[in-house]
């Protein structure tokens, strides 16, 4: 993996064609994965620099774009493929999220148990994770159990302790409901967690687009993108951004399967809800159970819209939550290592 360092100096056509070519040469290679930008070049036009490294990436030397110090509308304009950010300026608006410089470590994040959130806050803490995904369907930490003290109190641990906390809605909610009262019931469960999500600062929120039984199948697609594009304007203007997660492909001869566990699934719900508010829940371990695992999703969709990174493991069989090294994912595959090294936070 390489980058465009320091000893780099200039964005004209020229430099760049001739360090990447040096790069390349040095490391015996005929494609980097990332190419960053360090800092812009005030003698040479934004556009011009990146109409080079578009044609770098259109010839197969570069997979991938970077840039640091550079504000999104600096370089957002021009560049037909996908861009990595570090560190923020206005990545939100490029559907990307700040990569901190040398520190992979501060991205990492978990599911934590214990009875409450507010133990598995702690836990996080005192064991070095950042990124803390919660469920409010149950327990201790039901929707109806926050009141204002207790928003007043988590909200405060978190600033104390660099925490970016999320909220992870149940995947079973079938959110492609359709029948009467339920259909209702789904919007008010979403805009419920959204409402809890901006009291307690969150981050995200992962949805997920239900489940389907083989039958009435195009009345659930149109429902679950009706719901999801209703949700997604809710939280827009409750300032929340919301993940979808792609969930687990089921075995063929299941009676339930999720949506939006594939490539055209995915495609289905983000052609037409073109919103910075919906992203990407970048499941891998649920890449890894089709045909062309993390490669396939991010040679098809780039890296652009991913919030969130989520990791288990499983066999490529069927969905078992391993943990990571107890299954036969590729932890070492690029374009995990650029989907991880695009967002903020990576879930295990």
């Amino acid at each position: 993996m390489c980058a465009l360092s320091s000893k780099v100096h200039g964005l004209t056509p020229a430099n760049i064609r001739r360090s990447i070519d040096q790069t390349l040469a040095s490391l015996r290679t005929d494609c980097v994965d990332i190419y960053f930008m360090y800092h812009p070049d005030p003698e040479v036009p934004v556009e011009e620099s990146l109409r080079t490294l578009d044609d770098l990436m259109q010839a197969g030397k570069v997979r991938h774009v970077g840039a640091s110090n550079h504000t999104g509308a600096q370089f957002v304009s021009g560049l037909k493929q996908r861009v990595i950010v570090e560190p923020l300026t206005s990545s939100r608006h490029l559907q990307c999220a700040a990569v901190p410089h040398d520190d992979l470590r501060s991205r990492l994040g978990t599911g934590p148990g214990g009875p409450n959130i507010e133990d598995g806050l702690q836990w996080a803490a005192n064991n070095g994770f950042f990124h803390v995904d919660f469920n409010a369907d149950h327990g201790a930490n039901h929707l109806r159990l926050w009141d204002d003290d207790r928003i007043h109190k988590v909200r405060t641990f978190c600033q104390e302790n660099g925490m970016h906390l999320g909220i992870h809605t149940l995947s079973f909610v079938n959110i492609a409901e359709f029948s009467p009262f339920l259909t209702e019931a789904v919007d008010a469960y979403l805009r419920a967690m959204i409402d809890l999500g901006k009291r307690l600062g969150v981050e995200r929120i992962i949805a997920h687009a239900g489940l389907h039984q083989s039958s009435e199948l195009e009345l659930r697609k149109k429902a679950s993108i009706e719901h999801l594009k209703r949700a997604t304007e809710y939280a827009e203007n409750q300032g929340i951004t919301l993940l979808l997660e792609n969930l687990n492909h089921e075995p063929d001869n299941a009676e339930v399967h999720y949506m939006g566990h594939s490539i055209e699934e995915l495609h289905a719900v983000f052609d037409v809800i073109q919103s910075p508010h919906l992203l990407w829940g970048f499941s891998a371990n649920h890449m890894h159970l089709l045909p062309g695992d993390f490669d396939a999703f991010v040679d098809e969709f780039g890296v652009g819209r991913i919030g969130l990174v989520l990791v288990a493991d499983n066999r490529g069989l069927f969905e078992e939550h391993l943990l990571p090294g107890q299954g036969t994912m590729d932890f070492s595959s690029k374009a995990l290592y650029v989907a991880v090294m695009t967002t903020m936070g990576t879930r295990a």
